[in-house]
Protein backbone atom coordinates (compact mmCIF):
# COMPACT_ATOMS: atom_id res chain seq x y z
CA UNK A 1 0.00 0.00 0.00
CA UNK A 2 1.57 3.31 -0.72
CA UNK A 3 1.11 6.04 1.78
CA UNK A 4 -1.14 9.41 0.53
CA UNK A 5 1.12 12.04 2.32
CA UNK A 6 4.35 12.45 2.73
CA UNK A 7 4.50 12.59 6.32
CA UNK A 8 3.36 9.26 6.67
CA UNK A 9 5.84 8.07 4.14
CA UNK A 10 8.72 9.71 6.54
CA UNK A 11 7.39 7.68 9.41
CA UNK A 12 7.14 4.43 7.52
CA UNK A 13 10.36 4.62 6.70
CA UNK A 14 11.58 4.99 10.02
CA UNK A 15 9.67 2.44 11.13
CA UNK A 16 10.74 0.24 8.75
CA UNK A 17 14.60 1.55 9.79
CA UNK A 18 14.25 0.67 13.49
CA UNK A 19 12.81 -3.06 12.79
CA UNK A 20 15.37 -3.69 10.17
CA UNK A 21 17.90 -2.46 12.84
CA UNK A 22 16.09 -4.44 15.28
CA UNK A 23 16.50 -7.76 13.45
CA UNK A 24 20.31 -7.43 12.53
CA UNK A 25 19.86 -6.00 8.98
CA UNK A 26 21.79 -3.03 9.06
CA UNK A 27 22.22 -2.28 5.28
CA UNK A 28 18.43 -2.19 4.94
CA UNK A 29 17.73 -0.42 7.85
CA UNK A 30 20.39 2.41 6.65
CA UNK A 31 18.60 2.73 3.69
CA UNK A 32 15.68 3.19 5.06
CA UNK A 33 17.04 5.62 7.56
CA UNK A 34 18.26 7.87 4.54
CA UNK A 35 14.95 7.76 2.67
CA UNK A 36 13.30 8.95 6.01
CA UNK A 37 15.63 11.90 5.84
CA UNK A 38 15.75 12.85 2.87
CA UNK A 39 12.01 12.77 2.66
CA UNK A 40 11.58 14.46 5.62
CA UNK A 41 14.39 17.51 4.88
CA UNK A 42 12.13 17.46 1.48
CA UNK A 43 9.12 18.28 3.21
CA UNK A 44 11.20 20.51 6.01
CA UNK A 45 9.45 18.09 8.59
CA UNK A 46 12.37 18.91 11.38
CA UNK A 47 10.84 16.26 13.93
CA UNK A 48 10.81 13.49 11.82
CA UNK A 49 14.50 14.64 10.42
CA UNK A 50 15.25 14.41 14.06
CA UNK A 51 14.07 11.32 14.87
CA UNK A 52 16.19 9.35 11.77
CA UNK A 53 19.49 11.22 13.28
CA UNK A 54 19.89 8.59 16.22
CA UNK A 55 19.19 5.70 14.94
CA UNK A 56 20.94 6.11 11.31
CA UNK A 57 24.22 7.50 13.64
CA UNK A 58 23.44 3.92 15.44
CA UNK A 59 23.39 1.94 12.26
CA UNK A 60 26.07 3.81 10.67
CA UNK A 61 28.27 2.88 13.69
CA UNK A 62 27.34 -0.69 13.78
CA UNK A 63 28.75 -0.41 10.15
CA UNK A 64 32.04 0.40 10.99
CA UNK A 65 31.12 4.28 9.47
CA UNK A 66 32.07 5.90 12.80
CA UNK A 67 33.39 9.04 10.51
CA UNK A 68 29.68 9.54 9.23
CA UNK A 69 27.95 9.53 12.39
CA UNK A 70 29.49 11.34 14.09
CA UNK A 71 28.39 14.57 12.44
CA UNK A 72 24.60 13.14 13.49
CA UNK A 73 26.06 12.84 16.81
CA UNK A 74 27.19 16.12 16.75
CA UNK A 75 23.26 17.11 15.48
CA UNK A 76 21.91 15.46 18.11
CA UNK A 77 23.83 16.92 20.74
CA UNK A 78 22.85 20.11 19.07
CA UNK A 79 19.38 19.26 19.24
CA UNK A 80 19.88 18.60 22.42
CA UNK A 81 21.17 22.17 23.57
CA UNK A 82 18.83 24.18 21.52
CA UNK A 83 14.98 22.14 20.90
CA UNK A 84 12.42 24.00 22.20
CA UNK A 85 10.81 20.80 23.42
CA UNK A 86 12.00 19.82 26.41
CA UNK A 87 11.22 16.32 25.69
CA UNK A 88 12.79 16.35 22.83
CA UNK A 89 16.13 17.57 23.99
CA UNK A 90 15.61 14.83 26.68
CA UNK A 91 15.76 12.15 24.00
CA UNK A 92 18.60 13.78 21.64
CA UNK A 93 21.26 13.85 24.95
CA UNK A 94 19.52 10.64 25.63
CA UNK A 95 20.51 9.12 22.17
CA UNK A 96 24.17 11.40 21.95
CA UNK A 97 25.13 10.20 25.12
CA UNK A 98 24.13 6.32 23.73
CA UNK A 99 26.45 7.08 20.34
CA UNK A 100 28.99 7.83 22.21
CA UNK A 101 29.39 5.27 24.97
CA UNK A 102 32.62 3.76 22.61
CA UNK A 103 34.16 6.81 21.28
CA UNK A 104 34.14 9.22 24.44
CA UNK A 105 32.55 7.19 27.69
CA UNK A 106 33.40 10.35 30.07
CA UNK A 107 31.53 12.24 27.68
CA UNK A 108 28.65 9.98 27.10
CA UNK A 109 28.33 9.37 30.71
CA UNK A 110 28.08 13.34 31.89
CA UNK A 111 25.60 13.31 28.11
CA UNK A 112 23.55 10.85 30.36
CA UNK A 113 23.92 12.28 33.43
CA UNK A 114 22.07 15.58 31.98
CA UNK A 115 19.76 13.36 30.16
CA UNK A 116 17.98 12.10 33.35
CA UNK A 117 18.27 15.28 35.26
CA UNK A 118 16.69 17.44 32.51
CA UNK A 119 13.74 14.60 32.50
CA UNK A 120 13.19 14.10 36.51
CA UNK A 121 12.70 18.33 36.26
CA UNK A 122 11.01 18.57 33.43
CA UNK A 123 9.96 15.67 31.37
CA UNK A 124 9.43 12.84 33.79
CA UNK A 125 8.17 10.08 30.73
CA UNK A 126 11.40 10.31 29.22
CA UNK A 127 12.73 9.91 32.39
CA UNK A 128 13.28 6.01 32.40
CA UNK A 129 14.78 5.68 29.08
CA UNK A 130 17.23 8.41 30.14
CA UNK A 131 18.37 6.36 33.31
CA UNK A 132 18.33 2.97 31.36
CA UNK A 133 21.14 4.62 29.32
CA UNK A 134 22.78 6.53 32.38
CA UNK A 135 22.80 2.84 34.05
CA UNK A 136 24.24 0.93 31.09
CA UNK A 137 27.08 3.71 30.53
CA UNK A 138 27.74 3.28 34.64
CA UNK A 139 27.78 -0.27 34.82
CA UNK A 140 29.76 -0.83 31.79
CA UNK A 141 32.66 1.74 33.05
CA UNK A 142 32.51 -0.37 36.15
CA UNK A 143 30.76 1.68 38.88
CA UNK A 144 28.59 -1.59 39.68
CA UNK A 145 27.09 0.15 42.73
CA UNK A 146 25.91 3.30 41.40
CA UNK A 147 24.51 1.77 38.40
CA UNK A 148 22.72 -0.50 41.31
CA UNK A 149 21.18 2.33 42.58
CA UNK A 150 19.85 3.64 38.88
CA UNK A 151 18.74 0.02 38.47
CA UNK A 152 16.84 -0.07 41.74
CA UNK A 153 15.18 3.15 40.85
CA UNK A 154 13.68 1.78 37.64
CA UNK A 155 12.62 -1.50 39.38
CA UNK A 156 10.81 0.72 41.54
CA UNK A 157 9.28 3.04 38.67
CA UNK A 158 7.72 -0.32 36.68
CA UNK A 159 4.67 -0.45 38.06
CA UNK A 160 3.93 3.62 37.43
CA UNK A 161 4.73 3.44 34.05
CA UNK A 162 3.03 0.82 32.28
CA UNK A 163 -0.67 2.38 33.69
CA UNK A 164 0.69 5.85 31.87
CA UNK A 165 2.47 4.39 28.59
CA UNK A 166 1.82 0.96 27.91
CA UNK A 167 3.76 -0.04 24.58
CA UNK A 168 7.06 1.81 25.58
CA UNK A 169 6.94 0.93 29.27
CA UNK A 170 7.69 -2.63 28.00
CA UNK A 171 10.26 -2.03 26.21
CA UNK A 172 11.59 -0.25 28.71
CA UNK A 173 11.14 -2.52 31.65
CA UNK A 174 12.56 -5.75 29.37
CA UNK A 175 16.15 -2.98 29.05
CA UNK A 176 15.93 -1.89 32.72
CA UNK A 177 15.67 -6.22 33.08
CA UNK A 178 19.09 -5.99 31.01
CA UNK A 179 20.31 -3.82 32.64
CA UNK A 180 19.43 -5.32 36.10
CA UNK A 181 21.28 -8.47 34.58
CA UNK A 182 24.68 -6.60 33.48
CA UNK A 183 24.83 -5.45 37.18
CA UNK A 184 24.78 -8.52 38.72
CA UNK A 185 26.96 -9.95 36.81
CA UNK A 186 29.66 -6.93 37.55
CA UNK A 187 28.50 -7.17 41.45
CA UNK A 188 29.71 -10.44 41.51
CA UNK A 189 30.33 -12.87 38.01
CA UNK A 190 30.64 -16.20 39.80
CA UNK A 191 27.47 -15.96 41.52
CA UNK A 192 25.90 -14.57 38.40
CA UNK A 193 27.12 -17.74 36.61
CA UNK A 194 25.97 -20.17 39.69
CA UNK A 195 22.13 -18.55 38.69
CA UNK A 196 22.80 -18.55 34.62
CA UNK A 197 23.94 -22.66 35.22
CA UNK A 198 20.62 -23.06 37.69
CA UNK A 199 18.71 -21.37 35.01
Amino acid sequence: HGTAYAEGAVRRELVRGMLASELGDLGTALAAFQRALALAERIADQADRAMALGPMADVLQSLGRGGEAAALIDAEIERGQRDTDVCARVDAITNAGWLLRDADPARAQRLADEAVALADQRCAHRAPIARVNQGWLLVTSGRSAEARAVSDQLAGQRAGLRAVRPEPADRIATWALRLEAEVVLAEDPAAAERHARRL
